[in-house]
């Protein structure tokens, strides 16, 4: 090329040269997938060569570029490590891919050695803000409510192992909840019905099938009356029996003498001294006259029109069953209800084990665990039973809503055992190897060679084992978050798109004289100069994108784009090592062999190109004869009325974008609506009963630095793990007679802010201690508050407290400092955020800055956090959004300076390089104007692909700009 001659070619033969007209015209069209060859002119103001397009007719050549003939151009030098590579393409591609293999294994191996099942490996997103002070607040409160003094502790001689944290406490064997299985039933026919004597016999065939497998093994266990707390007696468990379910067949199936039996055994809700009313004033059966151990199974099933008075009798005034059995509009009396809920739970540990935090209980988890574990056998029973008489069979992608044949009835349900999480996740996985076989095709297609289609799709899936391996074994991450999963999509992508490149270079190196086209050394140079800068631009701006998101105090956010990141530049190297030497190995032992022909007879999309006779150049793929002859004329002669409908474009879609925009005001969801999942969770929140009066709770707390009142031990991870050591930090509190009443004045003036608290209604341990003790209150210091405490908690005032306020205990209260001191103080209120707010900025943020402006005021440095409530609305989720939509827009700019400079450095043109970001922009505007217009939000992921989309458009509009010969 000479400065300001446009774009010049030299060929054996002569000058071939292109007027500035048509280099402008090949630069709208020419992309990295297809070069295009020069038009041939004769340097004279003529008519158009043969095969010029009459688009280009109407416009005179500029006067010929002066450039040296052929003859004076110098051979092209090959390296010594071109000459090897071309020499021993066999001996370079299996050491190669020796390599690889033993990487992906290492980092696979490092994984599972790491890992007590599958899921263990997997994360699910931390999207706490990390550092950010309401964030540890969060974490500091929880901590302070765990740690808070409760009555009565200091007096049990087993205390230490109680404490939960503790890693050698002792468990009643199977004693504690470990999972349960929950059973969502619909009625789809027209009664919307439940309780009729058909579905009743289709949930006996469901629940029976789940008891018919070794439920015994694995079920909760209720001990007998005086057994429940001897942990180190081997025995306890001998009498031990599997907790009831939550179920309807419970009462339908009535058992009045196994209910007495069982009590008077000892496994009764009510003590075995208090059962004298039971049988006289109280049917057996009916809470509290109900044994715990009671099975379905044990009893048998009334007839249908005693249903009513039996549910009405036991079920319906005990308001905790019939809440979670029966929905919001279920009719006891008459036995109605649309949906029926049912639950069975499994206990840990096992036999054997000292708690459930012990490793090696792996038996009880399914595809969690070992092959042969209870959660396999469960969700093959649950499966089969549940295919039988659901119209959304079990392993079903889509919910059905109406009937299906002679099913009327929905079975849906959900347990982590039976692994179901995993199995969605693999099937997702089946979606991408769809998609890699797509790719495949299509790079089979584009590059002729069924052999390096199946090379190039080797290099982009090897990247990903590639990466993991730098992320597990150089990084030394221990989990591959949800998000990771995403690069499977992204580097089929801009895999394939290097591919293509490198393989457009390389066949227009056949057409680039004998200069580069006499050897297959000299083509493979050609080729790299062509190929790897392009593709090396690219890569760095797509990589340079993704670093940015790195940078994201969110972990997920940071974790996918430096896992993508890694994933992008080991397909870089990859497609700089073992293509070439797999296209070497091609060329030279397969494309001309007889096994070639062969083997095209039967692939007709593997073909071989015909050997050009002396003097005439190799055909030119069809594609490309039809982009330059008739798309790249039919541009260029509506060239204005193309930019304006692309304005008109980009215009429609920054005004559908700032009219439908909108923030996203919760996390994403983690199954689409229309998943079985998705419904399972829907029914529970909408047709199931909920507290109509519930109120969002904030609590203050004192005692704890407010910049910093939790700190961690690094762990290394880039997303933190949950069971990092930590240690609160606390300042000195000091309450003296003059702190406790301002404590007490801080209480009631949050009380008396009616834009902060509702109706007045507030948790305050020392304002009920003051309203008890009167005139002695407040105390001369810690010590004698403690001792007032004591006494306090004593008292028949504070027993009305916590019978009435079941959680008054974890709402207000201390954490103790020895015997007499106190180290934190915390409260609670019922505050005035709606019940239907959600966790945006828009929505929260004026409560937030009012507990903020409370704050300043405290007695003594103190923090809010958000506590209690029915809905999604969290000062940590509103600061997660806050801190995302801040992100998202330096992200923007930061991965547009990049590429800016990037494209300078490339290029050297700092115009052109303007136009290509002015395109970026136009291209993401478009992009996200589609997106709310189908509805989304603008959230974590989306916010993702803003990030993504910067990158690719770069990789795009950098190709155009560079097949278009810009100088």
């Amino acid at each position: 090329q000479t400065p300001g001659a446009g774009c010049a070619q030299v060929h054996q033969g002569g000058l071939l040269q292109t007027s500035e007209v048509q280099a402008s015209a090949l630069a709208l069209v020419q992309t990295r997938v297809v070069t295009v060859s020069a038009s041939t002119m004769n340097g004279d103001d003529v008519p158009p060569a043969v095969g010029q397009s009459p688009a280009f007719a109407d416009h005179s050549p500029p006067p010929p570029a002066k450039v040296e003939g052929p003859g004076d151009e110098p051979p092209m030098r090959v390296g010594r490590l071109t000459k090897f590579v071309v020499k021993n393409p066999g001996i370079v591609s299996c050491a190669i891919f020796l390599l690889t293999v033993i990487l992906s294994a290492s980092g696979i191996f490092a994984i599972i050695a790491t890992s007590e099942d599958a899921l263990d490996a997997i994360g699910f997103g931390e999207y706490r803000v990390q550092g950010d002070p309401l964030t540890l607040q969060n974490a500091a409160f929880s901590e302070v409510v765990a740690d808070r003094f409760v009555p009565g502790d200091d007096e049990d001689d087993e205390d230490d192992e109680d404490d939960p944290d503790d890693p050698n406490r002792r468990e009643l064997v199977r004693s504690q909840r470990v999972d349960s299985l929950t059973i969502v039933y619909e009625d789809l026919g027209d009664d919307e019905n439940m309780l009729t004597e058909e579905h009743v016999a289709d949930i006996v065939r469901v629940e029976g099938a789940l008891l018919d497998t070794r439920w015994d093994e694995f079920c909760r266990l209720e001990y007998k009356e005086g057994k429940d707390k001897v942990k180190k007696d081997p025995d306890a468990s001998k009498d031990a029996r599997c907790a009831s379910p939550n179920s309807i067949l419970q009462y339908l199936f009535e058992g009045k003498k196994a209910h007495k039996k069982q009590c008077e055994e000892g496994y009764c809700f009510l003590s075995k001294d208090s059962l004298g009313s039971c049988g006289t004033f109280i049917d057996w059966g009916t809470f509290p006259c109900r044994s715990k151990v009671y099975s379905w199974r044990d009893g048998e099933l009334a007839k249908k029109s005693n249903w009513g008075k039996i549910l009405k009798e036991q079920l319906c005034d005990d308001s905790f069953s019939r809440d979670f059995i029966l929905d919001k509009e279920a009719v006891c009396k008459k036995a109605i209800s649309k949906h029926l809920r049912s639950s069975y739970t499994l206990g840990g540990p096992l036999s054997g084990f000292k708690n459930t935090d012990e490793e090696g209980q792996s038996q009880i988890g399914g595809v969690l665990g070992t092959a042969d574990s209870y959660g396999t056998e469960m969700a093959a029973a649950m499966s089969s039973s549940v295919d039988e008489v659901s119209a959304t069979s079990s392993r079903a992608r889509t919910y059905v809503s109406m009937p299906s044949g002679d099913k009327d009835v929905n079975v849906l349900y959900f347990s982590f055992t039976t692994g179901r999480i995993f199995e969605t996740l693999l099937s997702d996985t089946y979606l991408a190897s769809a998609s890699v076989v797509f790719v495949f095709c299509y790079i089979w297609s584009n590059v002729g060679s069924l052999f390096l289609a199946f090379a190039g799709i080797f290099e982009i899936i090897a990247s990903l084992p590639l990466a993991l391996f730098f992320w597990r074994v150089v990084l030394q991450q221990t989990k591959v978050e949800i998000l990771q999963f995403l690069t499977v999509y992204l580097i089929l992508c801009i895999g394939s798109d290097d591919i293509f490149v490198f393989m457009d270079s390389w066949k227009e190196s056949k057409t680039a004289g004998p200069r580069v086209s006499d050897s297959i050394e000299t083509r493979l140079v050609f080729t790299y100069k062509q190929a790897v800068n392009a593709m090396f631009t690219t890569t760095m701006t797509t990589v340079l994108s993704l670093v940015t998101t790195s940078f994201s105090s969110i972990p997920a956010i940071s974790t996918f784009g430096i896992f993508a990141a890694l994933v992008v530049i080991w397909d870089f190297l990859l497609v700089c090592s073992w293509f070439p030497a797999m296209v070497v190995f091609y060329a030279t032992y397969i494309e001309r062999a007889s096994c070639s022909k062969w083997c095209c007879a039967c692939f007709p999309c593997c073909r071989v190109s015909p050997e050009p006779e002396a003097g005439e150049k190799p055909e030119e793929r069809r594609i490309v004869v039809w982009l330059r002859e008739t798309l790249a004329p039919l541009i260029f002669r509506y060239r204005y009325a193309c930019i304006a409908v692309a304005m008109v474009g980009v215009i429609s879609m920054g005004a559908t974008f700032g009219a439908l925009f909108k923030l996203a005001e919760d996390l994403p969801n983690n199954f689409v609506p229309e998943n079985p999942s998705s419904v399972f969770n829907d029914i529970q929140d909408d047709s199931f009963f909920v507290p109509e009066d519930w109120k969002y709770q904030v609590s203050v707390a004192y005692g704890l630095d407010v910049e910093e009142p939790i700190t961690y031990q690094p762990d290394g991870q880039i997303s933190p793990t949950t069971d990092r050591e930590s240690e609160l930090r606390f300042v000195p509190l000091n309450l003296n007679k003059n702190l406790q009443e301002k404590l007490v004045k801080d209480c009631n003036r949050a009380r008396r802010d009616e834009d902060l608290v509702s109706k007045k209604e507030s948790y305050c341990l020392l304002n009920d201690l003051k309203e008890w003790a009167g005139d002695d209150f407040p105390f001369e210091d810690e010590a004698e508050l403690r001792k007032g405490l004591d006494k306090f908690y004593d008292s028949s005032e504070y027993s009305w407290l916590t019978a009435n306020f079941s959680d008054y205990t974890t709402k207000t209260g201390f954490v103790a400092d020895g015997d007499e001191g106190i180290k934190v103080y915390f409260v609670s209120y019922n505050t005035t955020i709606p019940p239907e707010a959600n966790s945006g900025p828009n929505v929260l943020l004026p409560y937030f800055n009012q507990w903020e402006a409370y704050a300043e005021d405290c007695a003594t440095d103190c923090f809010h956090m958000t506590t209690g409530g029915e809905g999604p609305a969290s000062w940590v989720l509103f600061r997660i959004f806050q801190q995302l939509f801040r992100e998202v827009g330096i992200t923007v700019v930061a991965s547009l300076l990049l590429a800016f400079v990037v494209l300078v450095m490339t290029t050297r043109n700092w115009i052109v390089s303007i136009y290509v970001v002015f395109t970026i922009l136009c291209i993401i505007v478009c992009v996200f104007g589609s997106v709310v217009s189908r509805g989304f939000e603008i959230g974590v992921q989306e916010c993702i692909y803003i990030a993504l989309t910067i990158g690719l458009s770069v990789d795009c509009t950098r190709a155009a700009q560079r097949s278009g010969c810009a100088d």
